[in-house]
């Protein structure tokens, strides 16, 4: 899968692992340490949870790692597969217990049968964005978020997948500034273009 994209070395989804080098916590939640998992992570990886109240009175669980990426020993990578006959969903817990990952962090979107989130690993592509999405009876045709790495910092991109699989014709992944706008008082904008 060729990746084009101005100003980066190269695209690396990061899916299976939270990439969050530092989380902006808001200052309403109390966000605690959860000492009984990180005693088993290394030094470099650190997981905290809340379990608190929203602004609104509505109850939030979440949780975050913070992750020193400068640590050569943490493999960061970007797991799933192309939709096809082989396909099956995976649970995240799945997915981690299959890569033997410390850490794992459901970053996709999927349907009932298939990926539809780009994923990239190592420089080469295993699943394509969806190329359509219908909505209220019209096409769009998405620009996605794509998190990723360059030289082990983390990145996020606007793109759009021209084929529609990561072996097929033109399966080349561009970068845009802004996202395609999806809006249903305006008419679908036509496909991205490089």
């Amino acid at each position: 899968m060729k990746i084009i994209i101005p100003a980066w070395n190269r695209l690396t989804l990061v899916i299976l692992l939270g990439l969050i080098s530092r989380v902006q916590a808001q200052p309403q939640l109390d966000w605690k340490e959860r000492r009984d998992l990180n005693v088993l992570l290394p030094p470099s990886v650190r997981v905290y949870d809340t379990y608190d109240t929203l602004p609104g009175g509505k109850p939030i669980r979440a949780m975050y790692a913070r992750i020193n990426l400068s640590d050569r020993n943490l493999r960061l990578r970007a797991v799933g597969e192309e939709r096809g006959s082989g396909f099956s969903l995976r649970t995240t817990r799945e997915y981690a217990e299959l890569n033997r990952a410390i850490l794992a962090v459901n970053g996709g979107f999927f349907s009932s049968n298939a990926s539809v989130s780009l994923i990239t690993t190592d420089g080469e592509g295993v699943a394509p964005n969806a190329k359509a999405v219908a909505q209220a009876g019209r096409t769009y045709y998405p620009t996605r978020g794509a998190f990723g790495l360059i030289n082990r910092k983390p990145d996020v991109a606007w793109v759009y997948g021209l084929g529609g699989s990561v072996e097929g014709g033109d399966n080349t992944t561009y970068q845009y500034p802004v996202p395609s706008p999806v809006n249903a008082a305006n008419p679908p904008p036509p496909p991205p273009t490089p």
